[in-house]
């Protein structure tokens, strides 16, 4: 039901309900809920798909996207990154605005992973949408090295090589 826009609307037209932000997190919670039940992997990223499309409905109805929103999804895109998903983790953070997410720790999970999947312009975008919302340098540097060190295959050097080249494109202070 999910992935249609007019039927997930039509659903809480026919409930009687005007729909808001209580609704749709409350449609995405069935979602997240139904993955989190199930140690069938089609079924998870079948609800996985659904709960992406929850948050799409809910942007293009312009309501607000909040880490509550986000919380279980951020989860599952930790999981997924540790099984090597890159389909499902590119799906999922297509629908993540970085500048709504508040946890320091939520935020260095999603640059860990795409170093892992070696997401530089993902990284860059997301970087540069937290510099502008005016995220301390320091967390930004701090954003940058988390994405530097998940990349896999590095030497030292390269590593370091990449977190200058970073801060200097993005004109962030070491």
């Amino acid at each position: 039901m999910c992935a249609n826009k007019d039927t997930t609307l039509e659903v809480f037209g026919k409930l009687g309900r005007e729909t808001g932000v209580k609704e749709f997190n409350a449609l995405m919670r069935l979602c997240v809920d139904k993955a989190r039940k199930t140690p069938d992997d089609q079924v998870i990223l079948r609800q996985i798909y659904k709960a992406y499309k929850v948050l799409e409905i809910m942007k293009e109805q312009g309501f607000p996207v909040k880490e509550v929103t986000y919380g279980p999804l951020l989860v599952y895109l930790l999981a997924l990154s540790e099984s090597d998903r890159k389909d499902e983790v590119l799906l999922l953070l297509k629908s993540i605005d970085i500048t709504n997410v508040s946890s320091v720790n939520h935020i260095s999970n999603i640059f860990r992973t795409l170093g892992r999947y070696m997401l530089e312009s993902t990284a860059k975008t997301f970087l540069q949408a937290l510099k502008v919302h005016g995220v301390e340098t320091e967390k930004i540097s701090n954003y940058i090295y988390n994405y530097a060190i998940s990349m896999p295959n590095l030497v030292v050097g390269d590593i370091v090589l990449n977190i200058n080249n970073m801060h200097t494109e993005l004109e962030v202070v070491h």
